[in-house]
């Protein structure tokens, strides 16, 4: 099926609305349902359900997105981020800039690992003895293993150390003087359940199909077709191409 939108920002190539629940304790439809194809061998991969692009954008316009979603978003598997297709492959949130909230944005890229870490962190002061007792959920140590601590001693110069590990949910902290404020900080690695039936890798060997090309081959002195996306789908990679050229052409054309 090839559709084609009207003009206009309601101008939509596909619109669909899904079935209506019928009584108490249904679901209604799906507005959009999408399968890829199947594949079989070694050396091959199925379909994408959906493939989306941001329409082209040219003569100084701003260029849109390839999805929008207004609501909650479940994903079931891996959420990747990567650089294949001429973007920087960061995850970020983006806000009206709280200072120039009229003229500005402000980005702040999230934090990456090669573990699967939980962070927890607060501020205390220890009693006249010296200590403080940092309570923690309930669910810390389900969640938790290998925890990694960091105290930060505020306003005075003292001492501080860990005096008892998290157990039962809980870490004593102890001072050399009494009354000091201290920052803390707890990272954990994710062992629940979940986590231990799926562990994270941190590297992955490229399949046979991929090997020998890039998620992005142009920082390594390669053409853009050495690019893996050019294995997984050539037709629509140079259908792309050939758009992309045909922009700049259009580009070059206008007084």
């Amino acid at each position: 099926v090839v559709a084609k939108g009207g003009v206009g920002p309601v101008g939509y190539g596909v619109e669909a609305t899904g079935g209506a629940s019928t009584g108490s304790g249904s679901t209604a439809g799906a507005g959009v349902y999408a399968k890829g194809g199947p594949s079989s061998g070694s050396n091959s991969e199925s379909g994408f359900g959906i493939f989306a692009l941001a329409g082209d954008a040219t003569n100084g316009a701003m260029r849109g997105r390839a999805g929008v979603f207004q609501g909650d978003v479940l994903i079931t598997d891996n959420l990747t981020v990567d650089g294949s297709l001429d973007v920087q492959g960061s995850k970020h949130f983006k806000i009206d800039h709280p200072l120039d909230p009229e003229n500005k944005y402000l980005l702040h890229a999230s934090i990456e690992s090669s573990e699967v870490l939980n962070v927890y962190s607060g501020n205390v002061v220890t009693d006249p003895r010296g200590e403080a007792v940092i309570t923690l959920p309930d669910w810390f140590e389900a969640l938790n293993r290998d925890l990694r601590y960091q105290l930060t001693v505020i306003g005075r110069f003292a001492q501080a150390i860990v005096a008892n590990e998290v157990h039962n949910n809980r870490f004593t902290i102890k001072t050399s003087t009494p009354s000091v404020k201290v920052s803390w900080q707890v990272t954990g690695v994710r062992s629940d359940r979940a986590m231990q039936k799926h562990p994270f890798k941190a590297e992955e060997d490229k399949s046979e199909r991929e090997r020998g090309h890039y998620l992005q081959p142009e920082l390594y002195g390669h053409p853009e077709e050495r690019g893996v996306e050019w294995v997984r789908n050539p037709e629509m990679m140079q259908q792309l191409k050939h758009q992309r050229h045909n922009s700049q052409q259009a580009e070059k054309q206008l007084p």
